[in-house]
């Protein structure tokens, strides 16, 4: 499950998988959410950047549009432009019947900003 704040993943649950206490395996440990960043954090060398890349509200499209049946990729996009000139583009593709997750994320405040994504 991802949030729209900051364009992050707050949930990954694994269907065929169970923990410890019988329960839906889920990759995102929720028992760290105050100590951890989210995963699909963004970080830049300016805090404050990077406050704003992980606070900010984003606009979500979904390929298949919800409710379509998906016979390839999802893709999942966010993206947010501040008054600033920040612009941030971040797309999640996962294929399905897989693990697999292909992440691509571009921070430009007039030129590209080298970011790092967080796990």
């Amino acid at each position: 499950m991802f949030t729209n704040r900051g364009g992050r993943l707050k949930s990954w649950t694994l269907k065929g998988y169970r923990d410890r206490q019988g329960e839906r395996l889920d990759l995102v440990a929720s028992e760290l959410a105050g100590s951890q960043p989210l995963p699909l954090t963004l970080q830049v060398s300016d805090a404050a950047t990077t406050s704003v890349l992980n606070s900010a509200l984003y606009t979500v499209t979904r390929e298949p549009a919800e409710g379509l049946p998906a016979t390839g990729p999802v893709r999942v996009t966010f993206e947010f432009k501040g008054s600033d000139g920040l612009a941030v583009v971040k797309s999640v593709e996962v294929e399905p019947g897989t693990f697999l997750m292909h992440v691509k994320a571009s921070v430009t405040r007039g030129a590209a900003l080298p970011t790092t994504l967080v796990w």
